[in-house]
């Protein structure tokens, strides 16, 4: 009775915290989302279903995505998708299908049961088949279709694998218009006996991979000319690891076989793998930006490991860390157009760039593959000697780097030899060969870019004095032009003063002309261009004082009856201010520019001319009766300028 009453109790207290948690249902009830949608690049209208757990959105039953557009395949076409398939816990789960679509169309219509349809053209790709928990299971179809007139006109791939959570089993197809491949899977995912290729135009050309448990052991091809057999893991001593049948992998089979089975890169047994890896690639991409799902399939083969010393690793890494600064270092430069320019007029600097492109393809290209073969973890599983003969097929760099120079029409050969060349040994059986070239390129290309860097900042430097020197004979005679237009109507003591100012911006320009080190040049003239900037709007205000003046007399008349005259006439008003302005500030700001003008109080002289002009209309309605009293017989310009609260920095 006890034990049955603790039981209620329990449920009872369970119920009561799970109704009493309206979070808790909240966060397992299902919610819908129909609308617009982005996966990666996909843009489209999408339908799915989710729920909330605690901060993650769960894609959780049926989901539909697409997109078309019959506007943009009227007029260049259209990329269409459709997504099709279901969630579990935030996994794809169920059946899924995915179509893309490459379309155009002559926009010719017809009513077919009361629709309008057209035909298109272009290609469809189609994907379907089950999703167990986030991995391909049972049967996985991909079809890439071509299609005229809406009719299939041709089948461009096909691949059929069968899956069991992500692992490929028994038997596998993979064709494109060209050739047809088949194989096997054991349980284990592990690539088994032979795979053959077949051609389809050619029914005496057929290639053929054997394996034994994920080893490859064998590749052979046969055409008109006979059979070609090819050994690639024979070492059956050394120990393997099991690793993705992937672009690493076809790689490493690209380094350990010949030259004549490198050389048919076009549809051969690698080629329609990485077209199945690729299409397989593009559904996983969708899946991943979708949740926890990683349909990538598993196919797997075995490798012989080649067991590598931690000093052996050290220096390969190393040797990538030496390629990446070196390539800063070069491509900046290679790519540089004005350095190109440079170098048809200096032959230093075309003898430094031709040498940065030897750098460049003698060791750097070599180790860019060899970075991504590290990277790409295929290292371990190839001797250095191999390394060393695919990396470089025609022979080793040395570490004189020769090169045609041409001058006055005639070919000469010049050598770089980069810094502390004799301490590299590029001709051992080791990594340290490797590292050797990368450290040599790398201290190769610093030499150099540090010359040509210099030559790009002197030519930089030299193309910024022409504009800059352009733009100071542009504002001197702006500034002449300014002076010398305004006639000889003028007040004499404003035409001094104007005469005053092109006679110093004169003066600075032919000191400015003296100066022989370019860097000096650069920063005067920076400081020149900024004066004669001033120096022009200085000349404008003084070359316009007398209309200024004009309408300030006019400001400052009231229209006042004449009884004797019997009519209306302007009179002056505020006459001591009037006078303040027109016989000691005027004369005193033209009298210090023509004995004090300088490039430091430019710009001082004209905002207090500015200053004095807007304090003058500012005066003309304000209440200026004590001031008046204040400037009577005041001849002191700074004291009128600060009775006129105008603070003067002079």
């Amino acid at each position: 009775m006890v034990r049955y009453l603790t039981h209620v109790f329990f449920q009872f207290v369970f119920w009561v915290f799970i109704l009493g948690h309206p979070l808790v249902l909240k966060s397992q009830e299902q919610q819908r989302y129909t609308g617009s949608f982005e996966i990666g690049s996909y843009q489209g209208d999408a339908d799915y279903a989710y729920r909330l757990f605690e901060a993650d959105t769960l894609l959780e039953g049926p989901f539909h995505m697409q997109s078309s557009n019959l506007d943009a395949l009227l007029k260049d076409g259209d990329e269409t998708f459709v997504f099709d398939g279901s969630f579990k816990d935030g996994e794809a789960d169920g059946f899924w299908r995915f179509e893309f679509g490459s379309y155009t169309t002559d926009g010719n219509t017809r009513l077919v049961d009361g629709q309008y349809r057209l035909n298109i053209n272009g290609t469809r790709f189609e994907a379907y088949g089950v999703i167990n928990q986030g991995k391909p299971n049972g049967q996985w179809i991909f079809m890439v279709n071509e299609l005229v007139n809406s009719s299939l006109q041709s089948n461009l791939f096909r691949s059929v694998i069968s899956f069991e959570k992500g692992v490929p089993q028994r038997n596998v197809r993979i064709e494109n218009e060209k050739s047809t491949l088949v194989g096997r899977f054991l349980r284990n995912g592990l690539a088994h006996d032979v795979w053959s290729r077949y051609d389809k135009e050619n029914t005496n050309t057929s290639e053929s991979w054997v394996f034994d448990e994920g080893l490859l052991n064998q590749i052979t091809y046969e055409d008109e000319e006979g059979s070609t057999e090819t050994a690639v893991f024979t070492e059956s001593q050394l120990e393997t690891k099991i690793v993705a049948l992937n672009k690493a992998y076809l790689n490493l089979l690209n380094l350990m076989g010949d030259a004549t089975v490198n050389e048919r890169a076009e549809n051969d047994i690698a080629f329609l793998l990485l077209q199945n890896h690729g299409y397989y690639q593009k559904i996983t991409d969708i899946l991943s930006h979708l949740g926890k799902t990683s349909f990538m399939p598993e196919f797997r083969v075995k490798v012989p490991q080649i067991t590598k010393d931690s000093a052996e690793i050290i220096s390969l890494d190393t040797i990538v860390d030496l390629y990446a600064k070196a390539t800063l270092a070069s491509e900046l430069l290679l790519n540089n157009t004005q350095l190109q320019i440079i170098a048809r007029s200096d032959t230093e600097v075309d003898f430094l760039y031709k040498a940065l492109q030897k750098i460049d393809s003698d060791f750097l290209q070599p180790l860019k593959q060899l970075k991504e073969y590290h990277e790409s973890g295929i290292t371990g599983y190839l001797t250095t000697e191999l390394l060393l003969q695919r990396l470089f097929p025609n022979g080793r760099p040395t570490a004189n780097i020769t090169v045609e120079i041409e001058k006055d029409g005639v070919l000469s050969a010049q050598t770089f030899t980069g810094p502390d060349a004799k301490t590299y040994n590029f001709e051992s059986s080791t990594v340290t060969a490797l590292e050797h070239m990368a450290r040599y390129a790398q201290t190769s290309a610093d030499s150099i870019a540090s010359i040509l860097n210099k030559k790009l900042a002197s030519e930089q430097k030299q193309q910024e004095l022409v504009e800059l020197e352009r733009g100071l004979i542009a504002q001197i005679k702006q500034l002449n032009l300014v002076i010398d237009s305004v006639g000889s109507n003028l007040p004499n003591e404003v035409s001094k003063t104007l005469a005053a100012i092109k006679k110093f911006g004169e003066n600075k320009l032919q000191a400015y002309t003296a100066i022989q080190d370019n860097d000096t040049k650069v920063a005067r003239g920076t400081e020149l261009a900024e004066c004669l900037k001033e120096l022009n709007r200085l000349a404008i205000v003084i070359a316009g004082l007398p209309e200024e003046q004009r309408q300030l007399k006019e400001k400052y008349q009231d229209a006042v009856w004449n009884p004797f005259m019997a009519t209306i006439m302007d009179e002056a008003v505020k006459k001591r201010i009037m006078s303040a302005y027109e016989n000691v500030l005027i004369p005193y700001l033209l009298l210090s520019i023509q004995s004090e003008l300088s490039c430091d109080n430019t710009p001082q002289f004209n905002k207090l001319l500015e200053q004095i002009h807007m304090r003058m209309y500012e005066l003309r309605d304000e209440n200026t009766t004590k001031l008046e009293r204040k400037l009577k017989r005041e001849r002191d310009p700074q004291i009128v300028l600060g009775l006129f609260n105008i603070q003067s920095k002079k």
